[in-house]
């Protein structure tokens, strides 16, 4: 089996770190934890606190909000720093939820804060983060350097973007008669146990879309990815392998320019539960014997930090359809924060198992890590728990849920509100939908209604389709002689958008509606100026909501009877009143 390795030590030794500006959450797990649904009848969520900071983040209103006049969104407070309210979601199990708090941190070197319509951000002062590096072309390097981009022409060679080294110019285009490696990358994983009472035994998976790097000593010999079907990979060779030839593998999703989208790094030393740090990426590795050709199948362990590999495969499968829906956003680069036994992030206690999406807002400008020579820039960072009590590494819910939330804050508009929410709450209309779109995203693509997982030891679930749950609890549904924009629940606004938008290939256990609108519009509808242009075309609350997005889809041709019979099912009030460009 494969263990984990790092990165060779010339070139890729990676001093890592997360440097962040702002520890604001714009977007949180959904996943309260059973002990915190058995609490929620009682104690219930910070929907004051959320509905204030919406509003003021949202509308620009006077009204204060849980840290007076200090927004969730932050705001500049000089050139380089950011302040803004930061709510923890759960505190450590037993003890009560810490209060919000003002936060204070600097923007990353070589950026600046600035102020925009969804809250504070430090931006490049460039045009690009300094030690950044991308293939301009397939035979030029292009290196920031002094805030801009200077290209290097490789001449016949081509740019080769190396995992943890950035791009150069590497070998010549392959000739097609160089010796090729051969080889398989699978992983362990653990699904759900049948009766969800926990994750069973370990089980293989293939590792789809995996970098694929071969080096000899410090000589850089090929590269290619695992194939997205089965995780065999054929790299073509620019010399024998010798005793001394490594292939690495390592967990990155590059654009066509060689500019990192995705990749999974290991916690940092100095990380805290409101402060993140990275050390280094994850990667695993292989020697070959001299003149090896085929590798067989490499098998990544659990022990040797397989998770990385789940949450990559889930991560990539998500952004992989993001692109395909909408090919003409540039999408945000993402990292997700990982390593077994580690629970950092998210302004939880230290023993909580919560997992959350930080923004660019959130992160202070984004997330660097530092290798010799350069550095790679991420936008924005999932944090992951990855304990035995807490193991969100192998939760596909909740990945793809804090997915739900990069893909709101990339193609449409975030929110901006935080705090703690359950099942069993009315939350403020932005919220649920915040909360609520991001459980939809997440079972949509995992193309099933149950959302499952464990939190601080105990294995919980939730299906959106049977609107059920494994608490006895009662899940809220809207008053239907109540306003457009009152409180309403997270699970419904996921619940409605599931039997809007699924079929008879998804549904689990519907008879009482046959709609199934085209994924395409569901997106389309999230991208609608209904919902970037509150101002111009919102109704209601004033920040983004459900009532946006029904009003996008209506806009869009769905028959007022589709939408209907779901809202009416759970007694939502609409009145079909969208305003359509």
């Amino acid at each position: 089996m494969l263990g984990a390795m790092r990165p060779l030590l010339w070139a890729l030794a990676l001093t890592a770190s997360l440097l962040s500006g702002c520890t604001v959450k714009l977007g949180e797990d959904a996943d309260a934890g059973a002990g915190d649904l058995d609490a929620a009848g009682g104690a219930g969520g910070d929907d004051a606190g959320a509905d204030a900071a919406g509003d003021a983040a949202d509308d620009g209103a006077d009204a204060l909000g849980p840290c007076g006049d200090v927004p969730v969104t932050g705001r500049c407070k000089g050139a380089t720093t950011i302040e803004a309210c930061f709510i923890p979601e759960y505190g450590a199990p037993g003890s009560a939820v810490a209060p919000p708090r003002v936060t204070t941190r600097t923007c990353l070197a070589d950026t600046t804060c600035v102020d925009a319509e969804d809250g504070a951000h430090c931006v490049t002062s460039g045009t690009c983060q300094e030690g950044e590096s991308l293939c301009k072309t397939a035979n030029s390097v292009q290196i920031c350097t002094g805030g801009a981009w200077v290209e290097t022409t490789c001449g016949s060679a081509l740019c080769k973007q190396k995992p943890g080294f950035g791009a150069v110019c590497g070998f010549d285009s392959p000739s097609g008669s160089g010796p090729v490696l051969r080889g398989r990358l699978q992983y362990e994983r653990r699904r759900p146990k049948p009766d969800l009472t926990g994750f069973g035994d370990v089980s293989l998976d293939d590792a789809r879309g995996v970098v694929v790097t071969v080096y000899d000593g410090s000589t850089f010999l090929g590269a290619g990815t695992t194939d997205p079907a089965d995780g065999t990979f054929a790299v073509e060779l620019s010399q024998a392998a010798t005793d001394t030839t490594f292939a690495y593998f390592f967990p990155m999703l590059f654009d066509e320019q060689g500019r990192i989208l995705l990749a999974v790094a290991k916690w940092g030393a100095n990380a805290t539960p409101d402060d993140l740090d990275a050390s280094e990426y994850w990667t695993f590795g292989a020697q070959l014997a001299a003149g090896q050709t085929d590798i067989g199948t490499q098998v990544v362990s659990e022990a040797a930090g397989s998770g990385a590999l789940h949450i990559f495969e889930w991560m990539l499968y998500g952004i992989t359809q993001a692109r395909a829906l909408e090919p003409s956003v540039k999408p945000q680069s993402l990292l997700a924060l990982w390593a077994p036994d580690a629970v950092f992030g998210c302004g939880n206690g230290p023993q909580n198992g919560t997992a959350c999406f930080y923004n660019n807002a959130a992160s202070g400008g984004g997330v660097n890590v530092a290798y010799t020579g350069g550095m790679d820039h991420f936008d924005s960072a999932i944090a992951v728990p990855g304990t035995t009590a807490s193991p969100k590494h192998w939760s596909t819910s909740v990945l793809l849920h804090e997915l739900g939330h990069w893909v709101m804050d990339t193609y449409s508009r975030a929110p901006g509100v935080g705090g703690a929410h359950t099942l069993t709450d009315v939350e403020a209309p932005s919220m649920a939908w915040s909360e609520g779109y991001a459980t939809f995203h997440g079972q949509s693509t995992y193309g099933a209604g149950l959302y499952f997982t464990k939190s601080t030891g105990t294995s919980w679930w939730f299906d959106i389709d049977k609107f059920d749950s494994s608490s006895a609890v009662s899940i809220p549904t809207p008053n239907p002689s109540g306003p457009l924009d009152q409180h309403i629940g997270e699970v419904f606004v996921a619940s409605s958008m599931w039997h809007l938008w699924s079929d008879a290939s998804v549904e689990q256990s519907t008879t009482w509606e046959s709609v199934s609108v085209p994924t395409q519009r569901v997106w389309d509808a999230l991208s609608s100026a209904h919902l970037t242009s509150k101002a111009k075309y919102g109704r209601g609350f004033p920040g983004p909501d459900l009532v946006d997005w029904l009003d996008a889809m209506e806009c869009l041709g769905t028959p007022a009877a589709d939408l209907d019979t779901v809202l009416g099912h759970y007694g939502f009030p609409y009145d079909h009143g969208a305003v359509c460009p």
